[in-house]
């Protein structure tokens, strides 16, 4: 239950005074001098005075307080370095999704399993490819193939060949990658934790072969079905005109 902070520094007050005639015989043979009770008063008041303090600016250690919601209107980015959280006006982003950390096996049900050496990929793919695809790199913004392609066909996975988004689902997101709000089949793509460069973000790789594809962020305002963004490295994908 949520305690506010007037009301937990009187708790700690009361509490501490409380304890002051019990801590005063306990003090007075350990030091070996007198103690008087004016100092320890005022060290008394110092340590609530320090505790509200804290309870006031670091409510997520203490836990008396609640940690924050996401209140309606307030996107999140997952931490991206480069695009801000914004939003239309007028349009109040969703909660953010759980973070979707899910086995493979799930998702390859009826999917055949790509499995291949590093050495082997190198073989097939190029430099640029085997960076981005096997190393998780990233290609630099608006310098990709399909950024502002307008084409409509099928995006598939350039080292394995699986389908994983459709052109219907590409949107304008002037982020400088292509950005799509959702795959063409939830089994197509697995979601997960990345933690590298010191942010919190959610990484796509391809089911089928694993392949670094790039991330999805979700809760920037985007007027799309979603409000999801996949932004995807060119580099990582192929596309089939239909």
């Amino acid at each position: 239950m949520a305690v506010p902070d007037a009301e937990a520094a009187r708790v700690l007050v009361l509490g501490l005074t409380a304890a002051l005639p019990l801590v005063l015989p306990v003090v007075r043979p350990v030091v070996r001098v007198p103690v008087r009770p004016a100092p320890v008063l005022l060290v008394v008041l110092l340590v609530v005075l320090l505790v509200v303090l804290a309870i006031r600016f670091a409510p997520r250690c203490f836990l008396i307080r609640p940690l924050p919601r996401v209140r309606s209107g307030q996107p999140a980015s997952y931490g991206h370095p480069k695009i801000s959280a914004g939003r239309i006006p007028g349009r109040a982003a969703k909660r953010p999704r759980p973070l979707r950390i899910v086995l493979a096996a799930k998702y390859l049900v009826g999917m055949e399993k790509i499995r291949k050496t590093e050495d082997e990929w190198r073989a097939i793919l190029k430099p640029e490819e085997f960076r981005v695809l096997r190393q998780a790199g990233t290609e630099r913004p608006f310098t990709g193939e399909y950024t502002d392609t307008e084409t409509e066909g099928v995006y598939h996975c350039r080292a394995c060949g699986a389908e994983l988004f459709r052109s219907q689902t590409k949107f304008e997101s002037h982020c400088g990658w292509p950005s799509f709000y959702e795959p063409s089949d939830t089994d197509a793509v697995i979601l997960r934790e990345d933690v590298s460069l010191g942010m919190r973000r959610v990484e796509v790789i391809c089911a089928r072969c694993e392949s670094h594809l790039g991330h999805v962020f979700h809760g920037e305002g985007y007027a799309t079905p979603t409000d999801d963004r996949y932004c995807i490295n060119s580099v990582s994908l192929r596309l089939e005109e239909t």
